[in-house]
């Protein structure tokens, strides 16, 4: 069992997976197989989007499980999902209950690509905050350093600054 990853919703993946016998020779999934995906805590079991070659390209006990994890098939965002064993046997044994592997849909903060002007409530030492010293404009005015929001205009933090007598000081950065 193995986790994937974290897709968007809408996207295709592919997982392969290898079914053994007690001696743990790769052995075909038998029973007329069928892989479910159970959405994190829930026993509602997915098939819709799911489609299972057994014994993918003729390699005996190696399989290929496709999803296409779209919300139409049922999945959703902020959400993880285990892909099981849900009908089948492998040399005459039930496999039913193996988890055979997870992914999760849009359930992984994606922080460096995030538009931050979308990012409300933050805590006055969040990252959020930390970071727009570098990204927005700022400007020093008689001691004080004001850090904006996205905006360019609304001030998101302040800072008492103190000088060095005879040095140019920076008093503005508005990057572009």
């Amino acid at each position: 069992m193995s986790y994937i990853g974290d897709i968007a919703l809408g996207q295709t993946i592919d997982i392969k997976f290898t079914t053994v016998n007690g001696s743990g020779v790769p052995t075909t999934l038998a029973g007329s197989p069928v892989i479910s995906a159970y959405p994190g805590n829930s026993t509602t079991e997915l098939t819709a989007g799911i489609t299972l070659t057994v014994d993918f390209d003729a390699r005996t006990g190696m399989h290929n499980v496709r999803v296409v994890a779209s919300g139409g098939n049922g999945y959703a965002i902020a959400t993880n999902y285990s892909l099981v064993i849900t009908t089948g046997t492998v040399g005459g044994n039930s496999v039913v209950g193996y988890v055979v592997g997870e992914f999760s849909i849009e359930a992984r903060d994606t922080l460096f690509i995030r538009d931050l002007s979308t990012v409300s409530g933050e805590a006055a030492r969040s990252f959020l905050n930390a970071i727009r010293l570098l990204r927005n404009k700022w400007a020093i005015s008689t001691g004080t350093m004001t850090v904006y929001k996205e905006d360019d205009t609304t001030s998101a933090w302040t800072s008492a600054l103190t000088g060095t007598a005879g040095v140019d000081p920076i008093t503005t950065s508005d990057p572009a």
